[in-house]
């Protein structure tokens, strides 16, 4: 593996490019033990239990459970946001409101589509909560 790992490295530097050892993390999947440390520039790579990547959290044991949290984190993020929005004095639209759940909340949702399809059904339970929340305020 450290010897694949050189060769990526020899095939960047060719390229002009630079592997940004702070970003680069190792991970074993479904594995009882992490497997000997790796080797870049003299750098050791770091073990991790998780990574998220483009906004997707991948854990070793292949769970979707960090997955499920980030994205009910990121929508009540966007859900706290909506509260301002739709406060009765300012009189948030129709149009505005489902602009809002389109673009902030509909969209983390559909990025997290390959991990939502491998849910168990309490899983999926616990994000229809959100979904619920939704259709009842844009009817």
């Amino acid at each position: 593996m450290q010897e694949a790992l050189q060769q990526i490295e020899d095939k960047c530097t060719q390229l002009g490019l630079k592997i940004n050892i702070n970003k680069t993390k190792a991970m074993a999947i479904k594995h009882g033990q992490n497997p000997p440390n790796f080797q870049l520039r003299g750098d050791t790579i770091d073990w991790v239990d998780s990574y998220t990547y483009l906004g997707v959290c991948i854990a070793n044991a292949l769970s979707p459970e960090k997955d499920i949290h980030l994205l009910k984190a990121k929508t009540r993020i966007g859900l706290n946001a909506l509260k301002r929005i739709i406060i009765p004095q300012e009189g948030a639209t129709y149009h505005l409101l489902r602009r809002f759940y389109s673009q902030i909340i509909r969209a983390q949702e559909e990025y997290a589509a390959p991990v939502l399809t491998s849910l168990r059904k309490d899983q999926q339970q616990r994000l229809e909560v959100i979904q619920n929340f939704w259709k009842a305020l844009l009817q």
